[in-house]
């Protein structure tokens, strides 16, 4: 689940270059903890809560 902080907001562009200019202004507005807060969301979603140890994959 994505956290509650996260406003969902869209922007419509004219062009990849303008979205992408966006994009990464959205980016740079939020602070460290905040994408590290986004981030763990993803990989808890992705992964499940006990993600598995990469370094025992790489091993195998």
């Amino acid at each position: 689940m994505v956290p509650s902080e996260i406003e969902r907001i869209g922007h419509k562009t004219h062009d990849p270059a303008e979205a992408e200019a966006w994009d990464r202004a959205q980016r740079m507005q939020l602070s460290v903890e905040e994408r590290q807060k986004i981030a763990r969301a993803l990989r808890d979603r992705a992964f499940g809560t006990a993600p598995p140890d990469v370094r025992q994959a790489r091993d195998a």
